[in-house]
């Protein structure tokens, strides 16, 4: 006896007679049929080939098979279970044991990846039973999607993706359009083996649900005419997102009409394919806001500025209208005007005298002025000069380092020290300087250096030869260098 076994998993037996010697020669040529013909020899003489005939197979001898779907063909009717192949045509299928009734149904639930067994029932006839979920899935959000689109059910699906904040926010016109990238695209079995699988249809459906809302805002922002119905268009069109509430408030509280445009501008032109987030579009929109509101102040506050340099400036200084542009400007500029307005008139003008020949020198910047300003209101009431507080002596490089009590302007470049009558020490000491603005310390170099200076030496006057030492007061006070005691611990 000779058995053939089809790709359908069909039976064929040929049992040849006595005498009698030949083949069968069976081609499959669907999952259900084939085409079978013979070709035989009787003592030694070779008959022709039989005719050619098709034969339709209902019934199979395999039964009790228990794997994994490795793939399932709906062309062809055909599920392939650890990689061999069974016909679906004719089956009765299962779903847990229970009864699906349409192979189109079934195809729900046969996917590859899940446990299936394969019996014959009374006529023979295969009967397959999915009894496992896909490996590798055991994610309720996934198992929620799959029973949802074996229910076919599209309130379920949308309450199944719920569970996804980004489409529970969005309308229900986009939610429509990403349940169709679901519904449609659950590979070839129409259910997900993985949240990976699912994210892969979601994901994408999801951008492209949100891009929309996202062109929404970018027309409105160049719709209606005015920039105030642009702006409540723009607005409209903002609350749909989630999250926009700050955004909304930020857009609405702009109060200048330049900025406004320009942001509206700015809006409209967002490339909405550069953005796959709400966030991400959302901050552009709030950079936008926030570079153009910067833009405006600046332009305030350098108007602010000019307003004050104009008075400055012009051809016969008035101290009054000086004032009054501080006064008009300080609030723009955050310029406290409390300790000017405590000033003297001569004081006050002594300061605006300042500013003139500063902004001359070097032209001011907002930052620049207020500095300046500052330290002028403080200077104008400084009559102390500076005193040496503190002093050390450099033997090997014969440099005496004085610290003064506030800072100084030099100029000085040479002159001589004056020291008390110690041994070993020149009542008097010339020495070289450098000139050092803008700091509290000036180093002499001693021309003919002693060894050391003795503890106790009393430093009783500096004689200027070239240059000045004096504080920034306005006028400034020239430093008063006498009596200072060298310390103990300022001997080096």
């Amino acid at each position: 006896m000779v058995q053939f076994l089809l790709e359908a998993q069909a039976l064929i037996t040929f049992i040849p007679a006595d005498a009698f010697s030949g083949k069968l020669e069976v081609t499959s040529t669907s999952a259900s049929t084939a085409t079978v013909s013979a070709v035989a020899t009787v003592a030694g003489l070779v008959l022709g080939s039989t005719n050619t005939v098709t034969a339709t197979f209902t019934s199979t001898s395999v039964a009790n098979v228990e794997g994994t779907v490795t793939e399932v063909d709906k062309t062809n009717s055909i599920v392939k279970i650890e990689g061999v192949p069974y016909s679906l045509t004719g089956a009765t299928f299962l779903n847990n044991g229970a009864v699906v009734p349409t192979l189109a149904a079934f195809y729900n639930h046969l996917t590859v990846g899940k446990s299936v067994t394969v019996t014959k029932d009374a006529d023979g006839k295969l009967v397959f039973n999915v009894t496992g979920v896909a490996a590798g899935t055991g994610n309720a959000f996934v198992t929620a999607v799959n029973a949802a689109l074996s229910s076919g059910s599209i309130t379920a699906l949308h309450n199944a993706l719920l569970a996804n904040e980004s489409y529970k926010a969005l309308p229900a016109a986009q939610q429509a359009t990403v349940r169709t990238a679901i519904d449609g695209g659950a590979g070839l079995d129409g259910e997900y083996v993985s949240l990976a699988e699912l994210e892969a249809d979601l994901n994408p459906a999801l951008v492209a649900a949100y891009r929309v809302l996202f062109t929404d805002v970018k027309n409105a922002a160049a719709t209606g005419g005015t920039d105030a119905i642009k702006l409540a268009n723009t607005v409209t069109a903002l609350e749909v997102l989630p999250n926009s509430a700050a955004t909304v408030s930020a857009l609405k509280g702009i109060t200048n009409a330049a900025t406004l445009t320009a942001v509206l501008s700015d809006i409209n032109g967002l490339t909405v394919t550069n953005y796959d987030t709400t966030a991400k579009f959302l901050t552009a929109i709030n950079d936008s806001i926030a570079n153009r509101k910067a833009a405006e102040a600046g332009n305030a506050i350098n108007a602010a500025l000019q307003s004050i340099v104009t008075e400055l400036t012009a051809g016969s200084l008035n101290y009054t209208d000086v004032i009054t542009a501080l006064e008009n400007n300080a609030a723009t500029l955050t310029l406290s005007l409390t300790a000017f307005n405590g000033l003297t008139s001569s004081e006050k003008n002594a300061v605006i005298d300042e500013l003139k020949a500063k902004h001359t020198a070097n032209a001011f910047t907002p930052s620049t002025f207020k500095t300046v300003f500052n330290k002028a209101v403080v200077d104008v009431k400084d009559v102390t000069a500076p005193k040496i507080t503190a002093s050390k002596y450099d033997a090997a490089k014969g440099e005496l380092t004085l610290t003064f009590s506030e800072v100084v302007d030099s100029t000085l470049t040479a002159g001589d020290i004056n020291f008390n009558d110690i041994d070993n020490l020149p009542g008097s000491v010339a020495f070289t300087a450098t000139a050092v603005d803008g700091t509290n310390t000036l180093v002499l170099t001693l021309t003919n250096p002693p060894a050391a200076f003795v503890v106790g030496a009393k430093i009783t006057g500096i004689t200027l030869t070239t240059g000045t030492v004096t504080d920034t007061a306005i006028p400034t006070n020239n430093s008063l260098v006498v009596d200072y005691i060298i310390s103990p611990i300022d001997v080096k």
